[in-house]
């Protein structure tokens, strides 16, 4: 089975919406770039529900500073598997200056989308970085978008 084939079964099995006649639809939980498919945060949520995902995400204390926050995140899913994972932001890799926030969306996103297993099917987080989100409030804002055959709900 190829990574597409296995994205469209998981992208159907987390009830993910993708409007192939729509492909900027504000309502896509799913964007598909040249390199990447792209989750926003609100198919993150629907992930975590759908998988019945865990996640207890905390600052790092004493790496973190007002301009540099450091969290540490450990996902547990149904049935026990767990895994642990790390996110910043910083005045360097954020364009936002509410940076616990957005260090946190990154953590989640990267325990979701890893104990899901679609990180390993090249699908990454909305919020993992500030590229990822230009590229879906792009694609929102562009009349015609390739679809690449990576999403479901057609």
């Amino acid at each position: 089975m190829s990574n597409s084939d296995l994205l469209k079964e998981l992208f159907t099995k987390y009830k993910l919406n993708y409007d192939r006649n729509d492909p900027n639809s504000k309502a896509n939980d799913v964007y598909v770039h040249k390199h990447y498919t792209i989750i926003t945060r609100q198919g993150i949520q629907k992930i975590e529900k759908e998988a019945h995902i865990y996640c207890d995400i905390n600052i790092l204390e004493g790496v973190s500073s007002p301009n540099n926050i450091v969290m540490r995140g450990v996902g547990t899913a149904l049935g026990g598997q767990s895994y642990v994972t790390f996110a910043s932001a910083t005045t360097e890799n954020s364009k936002n200056n509410y940076y616990a926030e957005i260090a946190e969306k990154r953590c989640r996103s990267r325990l979701v989308l890893t104990l899901a297993g679609l990180y390993e099917l090249g699908a990454f987080g909305e919020d993992e970085a500030d590229s990822f989100s230009d590229i879906v409030k792009s694609q929102r804002s562009t009349s015609t978008v390739a679809y690449k055959g990576n999403a479901v709900n057609e």
